[in-house]
């Protein structure tokens, strides 16, 4: 079984009304960074002593970052000053999530697992399995590619002679 097959409960912001964003005056980038500020720790200042310096962190008080519901209390200025509430421009919900992504290099995969009818060799297995692919169209960010023996087989077949 693989591990996307496992699903978690995951909260998924979405900033889905771009256009209302937009026309508050708020950018994507505007957002990112309210709640990079909010949930994650960013460095703002550095007091210097004697002999030893200390880090100013800006981060969320613990209180307010137990759960989903914090992101109730985020608000973002617009351009022309107002604060708004970012459940204005945005949603969340409670959905399922895989427990991990697999990943092939530094890229996350979907692994698609195959066995050869009987008298049949790999190389038209993967023949097969290539021509399918082919048929399906894939946008050019997708791309297949053979691991394990068949990988093995198809680099063996490049080196060879003949």
């Amino acid at each position: 079984m693989s591990a996307a097959t496992f699903k978690i409960k995951d909260y998924r912001p979405a900033c889905d009304r771009r256009e209302a964003a937009s026309h508050l005056g708020v950018t994507q980038k505007q957002i990112d960074t309210t709640l990079n500020d909010a949930f994650g720790q960013r460095l703002v200042s550095t007091i210097f002593e004697p002999l030893n310096q200390y880090y100013v962190v800006l981060t969320l008080a613990a209180q307010y970052a137990k759960g989903p519901e914090a992101l109730e209390h985020i608000y973002l200025v617009t351009t022309s000053g107002n604060k708004i509430p970012l459940s204005t421009i945005s949603h969340w919900e409670n959905t399922n999530a895989p427990l991990a992504v697999n990943h092939q290099g530094l890229f996350a995969a979907a692994t698609i697992s195959f066995n050869l009818a009987q008298d049949v060799a790999l190389d038209q297995g993967a023949q097969a399995i290539e021509t399918a692919f082919a048929q399906l169209n894939p946008p050019q960010s997708m791309r297949g590619v053979f691991a394990g023996n068949a990988n093995a087989f198809q680099k063996s077949m490049k080196v060879s002679p003949g």
